[in-house]
């Protein structure tokens, strides 16, 4: 609960909007940003975050076309979200 409380209060800081049910940050479409544990390519755990786009659907645990995530370095979209 003290992390969770933690991330709310950094997150709040940076000026980000918080989800009530879920403490995650909310998106520009005000859904909340989805925080998952994915396999990296060297057999390690990575943290991934990604939005489900302006439809707030992802079919695919953030890798839709319009889906805005961490980990695809070749979307366009992808330098002005994670520089």
């Amino acid at each position: 609960m003290e992390n969770e409380e933690n991330a709310k209060a950094y997150f709040a800081e940076l000026g980000f909007e918080i989800c009530p049910q879920t403490s995650h940050p909310l998106d520009p479409w005000g859904n909340p940003y989805q925080i998952i544990i994915r396999d990296s390519s060297n057999e390690t755990k990575e943290v991934g975050v990604y939005s489900k786009g302006r439809d707030g659907i992802s079919e695919s645990t953030g890798n839709d076309p319009d889906d805005i995530n961490s980990w695809d370095n070749t979307r366009q979209w992808r330098s002005h979200y994670f520089p």
